[in-house]
């Protein structure tokens, strides 16, 4: 191998230059610049890339980063220590956790549990006030400020309420079901709470209601909702004793209010009421609300139906008179009063109740006694007439078979049963059986009896003998069908 000293060579090259073996460069080289480097370039080393002026393989700087316009294929792994972007697009897989899918939040791709939408929506919608039904009265019902409205979303906050960034939710008053008063914007501040910004007056009739509804959006996505509370307004049903039966006025249905009152369209009630000695059982409830078809006193197997129609004691359809009344808020509606028929009707009991139901209550009478005729209202009635004397209305419950009467152990007496008789005759609708051997049980019809009962309604019964004088131990009868 020779060897060549610098100053033996032009220090300009020109043309080609063929070199085998390797050459070894001491102190400052400077820059060498080719149009093309053969080779793999494997045994170049200690070169920095600020060293190297053009492409550095396929790729190219770009400020910081480096790029290519070429395809790039990776045979094993690419770790990517943050996120990185598919045509512009940014995927982050950060926090990622099992069974989780990534999914575009309308941003980049984040891991999330399979299901998760990042679509805006509602999640709640309240207000204060949750206290219904509420009595019905005329104008303003509720002042400025006076309502305070909460708000949750899924995806907000909201930037507006129909999808064109409009600046806050929009919240407007449903007055039974349709759209009433001026649009409010009351969660322009924090989209979260606001109070009413308008008047929100009473509704129009008794058992209409109110509530609100919002309307919110972000971006493009829309949604709205009703607040979860609803607040029903109904007027009176109002009820104590007044000293007339008949002629009523709105007087009396104040002073009936200042005794007993609920706030409801409910007329099938029950109330306990003191009647005075020489008062009447009153109710009033609006004209709009059901009708009571009957009223019942007592309780357990002494429940009555009470006359009702002071002309007449065998209905037991009450009679009632129609009132313009003035409530406590200002509302003005027709209301129907109601009285019994007779005073002092709680010398039975001081339960009541108000009923839809048709169905007569009244008692069954039976037991024993050496009384063999002529069984009067008096006689049917009173407990001490008889040597043992049974009345319970449980048995009178729109059927009387499967009924079963229990007499007892006596001698020498006479069987004794009272029925109302609209169940029909012993042997036609129904037939009277001795318990034990499931025999007829024969008996005499004797004549109907009009009895009227303690609370003043009024009806006939059919009354039974048995045919002979008996000496039994345990009787029972069981009244069956024919």
């Amino acid at each position: 191998m020779a060897l060549i000293h610098s100053r033996q060579l032009n220090p300009k090259f020109t043309g080609s230059f063929t070199l085998s073996g390797s050459l070894i460069a001491t102190g400052g080289v400077g820059t060498i610049s080719a149009s093309k480097f053969a080779g793999d370039g494997s045994s170049i080393t200690n070169i920095p890339t600020t060293g190297i002026d053009g492409e550095l393989g396929i790729f190219i700087s770009t400020g910081s980063a480096y790029s290519t316009t070429n395809d790039l294929q990776v045979t094993g792994s690419v770790n990517v220590s943050s996120s990185f972007s598919i045509s512009n697009t940014e995927v982050d897989t950060s926090g990622s956790a099992r069974d989780q899918v990534l999914k575009f939040n309308g941003t980049k791709f984040v891991p999330v549990a399979e299901g998760t939408t990042f679509e805006f929506t509602m999640s709640d919608f309240d207000m204060s006030i949750t206290s219904t039904p509420q009595l019905i009265g005329s104008g303003s019902w509720k002042a400025i400020g006076a309502i305070t409205f909460t708000a949750t979303y899924n995806n907000g906050p909201p930037d507006g309420y129909n999808g064109s960034a409009e600046g806050a939710p929009r919240i407007i008053t449903y007055e039974d079901g349709s759209q009433s008063g001026s649009f409010m914007y009351p969660l322009s501040s924090s989209f979260s709470t606001g109070t009413n910004t308008e008047t929100i007056a009473f509704p129009p009739n008794s058992s209409d209601d109110i509530r609100f509804r919002i309307y919110a959006s972000a971006g493009s996505d829309t949604d709205n909702d009703y607040t979860d509370q609803r607040i029903y307004f109904y007027n009176q049903f109002v009820y104590g004793d007044l000293d007339a039966n008949n002629g009523f006025t709105q007087a009396n249905i104040r002073t009936l209010a200042a005794a007993n009152t609920a706030t409801s369209n409910d007329t099938t009630r029950t109330l306990t009421v003191s009647v005075g000695g020489s008062n009447y059982l009153c109710f009033a409830h609006r004209t709009g609300d059901t009708n009571v078809a009957q009223v019942q006193c007592g309780s357990g197997t002494n429940i009555l139906t009470v006359a009702m129609d002071r002309t007449d004691a065998t209905t037991i359809t009450p009679l009632k008179e129609t009132v313009s009344y003035l409530n406590t808020v200002g509302h003005t509606e027709n209301f129907y009063v109601y009285a019994s028929k007779l005073a002092n009707v709680d010398s039975h009991s001081t339960t009541f109740k108000t009923l839809t139901s048709t169905v007569k209550k009244n008692y069954v009478y039976w037991g024993y006694d050496t009384q063999a005729d002529t069984y009067d209202e008096t006689f049917i009635e009173t407990a001490g007439s008889w040597d043992s004397h049974n009345a319970n209305s449980s048995y009178d419950d729109g059927t009387i078979t499967g009924q079963t009467l229990s007499v007892g152990t006596f001698t020498s007496k006479y069987i004794i049963i009272a029925i109302p008789n609209r169940y029909g005759d012993n042997d036609t609708e129904y037939q009277f059986k001795d318990n034990s051997t499931n025999l007829p049980f024969d008996v005499i019809q004797q004549s109907d009896v009009t009895i009227t009962n303690a609370v003043g309604f009024q009806e006939d019964y059919s009354v039974y003998r048995s045919t002979n004088i008996l000496t039994m131990s345990n009787l029972t009868i069981s009244i069956d069908t024919v």
